[in-house]
């Protein structure tokens, strides 16, 4: 059999019973041992490679393993490389149903003299202080405040009727304004206004209701844009994917804002992630940003704990403020400040699915403070978030001062277990108003 096993470029090189040379990722294998044959298996195509038995093993340079203890010492070397760090082995996703949790929060200016929320909305303004939860899971609206933090968006105006043949180009798609519809791929019904034209064209972009009726039947998606109904006759055409659309009219009594879609310089795309229910795991969701526009999460979340944008423009990660707000209740839950790029929030939703083990948590002010000032830091959570959103239990207690070290950091050699479903939060109390404050805690989610 004369199997080798060795190590060659960070990879682990099995020769003997293969015709070639096989490598495998340490940290993608395991061993194991039957009877007295070993095996290596390939966690993640699910295959397992035959070694043999003591004799058949060998070192590439010769040498022989005189015991299966040396044989085994070895074998762990290479495939158990993170056995002492844990940690690493968390991160690194090699852990079976432990996954790893780092949150930091931020409160810009925004710690007051009572009791406020480590998070980006934090300031003055005693509505933004405290994080509210929704009441139930709720659709999310997300908008920026500036206009520049947009796919890209370009406007279509029609002064009068279209006319039969006319057309609207969009990328390479073409629609074709007809009086008598002909189910031909983009043909679209001439409405009795200009207004009802627009929305039969809308229909056709979207392939919404009125397939056969108002557009031909046989039309296809073309370019991924989204359009909606503009003030009066316009309509708005949103470029869900940034690629700076060229548009294009025949029509004599219409025309676009400009001859291609420009996306703006900010943020583009945003991922929120939150939790469905009490119930299921952590889940995301990408969300197209239209400016300052609403656009609607497509799921309901009854919480969401962290926003990030994924692509952006040439200008800041975002430029304006972006918001999710649920609806119904009109709460803010998650906020990426400009130029920030994510959301900057010490509070994490835990489902019933989850156990979470608090290892570590910080908390600091801002040393550049006019006066000396100081900041009880507070652990809470709430362990029944889905029968009461808001009631929460004092666990923690940290207090720093401006002057000396500003900073502390709690380590729990022990981890302190909070049980889902549950939330965590950070809240500070200053000894002044509007206290730059920041706050952080890591931990382990575990399945139940």
């Amino acid at each position: 059999m004369a199997t080798k096993i060795y190590v060659s470029g960070g990879s682990i090189n099995i020769e003997g019973v293969f015709t070639d040379v096989m490598s495998i990722n340490p940290t993608a294998f395991d061993w194991s041992k039957q009877g007295s044959n070993f095996t290596v298996r390939d966690k993640i195509e699910n295959q397992s490679y035959k070694l043999g038995v003591l004799a058949d093993i060998q070192n590439k340079n010769g040498l022989v393993f005189a015991t299966e203890a040396l044989l085994i010492n070895y074998l762990n070397e290479l495939m158990f490389p993170l056995a002492n760090n844990f940690e690493l082995a968390v991160a690194m996703g090699l852990v079976d149903n432990v996954t790893p949790v780092n949150k930091f929060g931020s409160a810009p200016s925004g710690v007051q003299t009572t009791a406020t929320d480590i998070w980006d909305r934090a300031d003055a303004t005693p509505t933004q202080q405290i994080w509210v939860a929704p009441t139930e899971a709720r659709k999310h609206i997300l908008v920026s405040t500036d206009a520049d933090d947009s796919c890209g968006s370009g406007t279509l105006t029609l002064t009068g009727q279209p006319l039969d043949t006319e057309t609207v180009t969009i990328g390479t798609k073409v629609y074709t304004f007809q009086d008598i519809l002909t189910d031909v791929d983009g043909n679209v019904l001439i409405g009795a206004s200009a207004s009802e034209s627009l929305d039969n064209l809308i229909a056709a972009i979207n392939l919404a209701a009125g397939s056969g009726t108002i557009y031909a039947a046989s039309t296809t998606a073309g370019s991924n844009v989204i359009a909606e109904a503009g003030a009066g006759d316009t309509m708005i055409l949103w470029d869900q994917d940034s690629l700076s659309l060229a548009t294009t009219v025949t029509l004599s009594s219409g025309s676009w804002g400009a001859a291609t879609i420009t996306p703006g310089t900010g943020a583009r795309k945003i991922r929120i992630y939150g939790l469905k229910t009490w119930d299921t795991n952590e889940s995301n969701e990408d969300i197209v940003s239209h400016g300052t526009s609403q656009v609607v999460s497509v799921e309901s979340y009854v919480i969401i704990h962290r926003m990030k944008v994924l692509t952006a423009g040439t200008g800041a990660p975002n430029e304006g403020t972006i918001s999710a707000t649920s609806q119904t209740d009109a709460s803010v839950t998650a906020v990426i400040l400009p130029d920030n790029g994510q959301t900057e929030m010490a509070i994490y939703g835990i489902p019933s699915t989850k156990d979470f083990y608090l290892t570590s948590w910080r908390c600091n002010i801002d040393k550049a403070a006019v006066t000396d000032v100081t900041c009880d830091f507070q652990l809470k959570a709430n362990e029944s978030p889905q029968i009461n959103p808001k009631l929460f239990l004092r666990k923690y207690d940290i207090s720093v001062q401006s002057t000396g070290a500003n900073m502390f950091e709690s380590n729990f050699k022990l981890p302190i277990k909070f049980t889902g479903p549950c939330i965590i939060k950070v809240q500070g109390i200053g000894s002044a108003a509007d206290i730059d404050a920041e706050s952080s805690f890591d931990g382990y989610l575990v399945n139940k």
